[in-house]
Formats: structure tokens, sequence, C-alpha cells
């Protein structure tokens, strides 16, 4: 196949990784207003998944049909969010005020790691406002049941989030891929977590596949592990 093609393996790449970055950048750019912050990762976390995951060739055409879809709703979500935002940050700093002394160590160290609830309830509220149709009440209930059922996940995707942003906010040029990667590693998670409380029909919608094409690519996945834990 000849190499400037743009059905060669390079070129496929190429475009791949033109994707990766443009998606990270219209993230951050439509992030900028703050509010508009819940909208701008659903949607980037909605075409990365079609696009990376399940094979979408459209990912600007899906992230601003998400955008506008869920611009409105987000903007509700992000002012009930802010508040408490504030409420947990204020707590933070007087935690670690207090923490010189042994017992205030403790305190500090213990509401840390209880921070990961709440961070998880708000950070699983994006893509879940991407990936489904909800009422505001509906998706922070789901939001919140997925956070508690799936604590292990939530607590690695949490941790995922806090490492890329430091490293973003600390070097900023990584904003060019960060968004885009948090995006594609979490939904291994996230993805998995969703199938989990989903009907085969619903799971096979998930991945734009027909229930045939799905059961048959499960049966396929199943297969490989089976034959890799043999050896």
């Amino acid at each position: 196949m000849n190499f400037f093609s743009p059905e060669s393996q390079p070129w496929k790449a190429m475009g791949k990784a033109v994707d990766f970055v443009g998606l990270s950048l219209c993230a951050v750019f439509s992030s900028l207003l703050i509010v508009t912050i819940p909208a701008s990762f659903a949607a980037l976390y909605t075409a990365i998944v079609k696009e990376f995951r399940y094979g979408d060739n459209t990912p600007f055409k899906t992230y601003f049909d998400s955008f506008k879809r869920n611009l409105k709703q987000g903007i509700i979500i992000m002012l009930i969010f802010i508040p408490f935002f504030f409420f947990f940050s204020f707590g933070y700093a007087i935690m670690r005020e207090h923490s010189d002394t042994r017992e205030g160590a403790f305190l500090f160290t213990f509401y840390y790691v209880l921070l990961f609830i709440p961070a998880g309830i708000m950070i699983n509220t994006f893509p879940l406002l991407g990936r489904f149709e909800y009422s505001t009440k509906e998706l922070l209930k789901t939001s919140i049941f997925l956070t508690f059922a799936h604590l292990f996940s939530t607590f690695i995707i949490v941790l995922l989030t806090l490492e890329l942003t430091l490293w973003t906010v600390n070097k900023y040029s990584p904003c060019f891929i960060t968004p885009s990667l948090w995006a594609f590693l979490s939904s291994f998670f996230l993805e998995k977590n969703y199938k989990k409380h989903l009907s085969v029909e619903d799971s096979a919608k998930l991945e734009n596949l027909t229930v045939e094409e799905y059961l048959e690519k499960e049966e396929k996945r199943k297969e490989f592990f089976s034959h890799w834990k043999k050896h």
C-alpha cells in the first residue's frame, strides 16, 4: 500500500493523533467559562470513546453535537457543584492548617481520603451526561450509585484525574493531550461499569452494535481471556 495513501496505517495513525490532540484542545477552550466544564468533558468523553474504543470516524461532529445537546443541563449541574466545591475546599484548608499535630495530621489524612467520594461523584457525572439521557436529578442519583457501587474504580479515576490535572497545571504543555488521555483511560473502567447495569440491548447500543454483533464480540473477548489465562 502506498505510504501517502489515506488508507495507509501511518496516515491513519497520524489522523488519530491529530484527533486526540484536537479533541483535547476543544475541551480546554470550551471549558474556559467554568460553567461549561460538564458539557465540555461529557462531549470529550463521548467523542473519545466512540472513536478510539468503538471505531467512529466523526469525532468532532460527535463532540460538538454532544456539547450543544448537554450545554444547558451541564451548566445547571456545574452551578450545583460549585458551592460543594468551595465547601469541601474550605474544609480541606482548615484541616491542613491544623495538621501540624498528630491528631490534626490524622484528621487531615482521613478528610483527604473522604474527599475521594464527592470528587468521584462529580467526575462520574460528566461521562454519564455524555453517554446517557437523564434528568438532572436522575443523573446525580446514578452518579452517586455508581460511585459507591464501584469504589475501587472510582478511586483509580479520581487519582488519575488528580495526577493529570496537577501535571497540566504545573507544565501547561500537557493540555494538548491530558484531557483526551483522561477520557480514554477512564473509559476502560467506566464503560465496563455501565455494562454491568445495562441489558444486552442497551450495552449493544452503547457500542453502536446490533445485539448479534455485540454478543459475538463478547464471545470473542471471553475466548481471548480464557486462552490468555491458560498461558
